[in-house]
């Protein structure tokens, strides 16, 4: 996987550090950068534990993809893989 360009990296971290400085002035922004605190390591974790059904999922959407066929009939079997995927899955 290749880097993101130079200016893109910067403005994410410009982005970043702006909105940690203006959360201190604005509750609700605080509370939306605190609840994604984590969200990584909490997403691996999710991923671990629901190992078969992303596999499944993730196949099934790569083969729509590959396919470069987007039609009604793509996007429904999609659906119904993230569907599948989110009733056989557990919360962490």
């Amino acid at each position: 996987m290749t880097r993101p360009p130079f200016l893109y990296r910067l403005s994410v971290h410009l982005a970043a550090r702006t909105a940690a400085i203006a959360a201190r002035f604005d509750k609700k922004l605080a509370r939306g950068l605190d609840g994604r605190r984590g969200l990584a390591e909490r997403l691996a974790a999710w991923v671990a534990g629901n190992e078969a059904a992303v596999a499944m999922a993730a196949q099934t959407l790569g083969e729509i993809w590959e396919s470069e066929r987007f039609t009604f009939t793509t996007l429904s079997v999609a659906l119904r893989a993230i569907r599948t995927l989110v009733a056989a899955s557990s919360l962490p």
